[in-house]
């Protein structure tokens, strides 16, 4: 009966403690985009204000796109966070989850990732206080 009143949603609880390392990547705040996800683009543009403001640092933006096209994005954005590109797609989604936009953070013990509508300003707002 209080499921009815205040429902609890899977997406509720979206975000995964994981307990392994990247592959091949330093950054302690990893943005997984698509090149052509609409809201990959209004992720990587909220993340890069904060980076240019100075609020979040060693951050990098992983495309799943050629180099040329993420270039491009990169340019025509005029972002200035670090970015990568990755083209082995069994890699690329099994890092994000196969949810976009997917943004981890890496501790020393820890990976916490907030995927789709989870890139939020609660994710924002941890990001600012590490």
């Amino acid at each position: 009966s209080s499921f009815y009143s205040n429902p609890f949603y899977p997406e509720d609880f979206e975000n995964k403690f994981l307990t392994k390392k990247h592959v091949g990547n330093n950054a302690k705040i990893t943005c997984y985009l698509l090149a052509n996800c609409p809201f990959c683009e209004i992720a990587s543009q909220k993340l890069n204000a904060l980076y240019e403001s100075g609020k979040i640092t060693n951050i990098e933006l992983v495309y799943f796109a050629y180099q040329e096209t993420a270039h491009s994005l990169i340019l025509s954005n005029n972002y200035s966070i670090p970015y990568s590109t990755m083209q082995n797609d069994s890699l690329f989604f099994k890092l994000a989850g196969n949810r976009f936009p997917c943004v981890q953070y890496q501790s020393e013990n820890q990976i916490i990732t907030w995927a789709g509508n989870n890139v939020n300003f609660a994710c924002l707002d941890f990001l600012m206080k590490q």
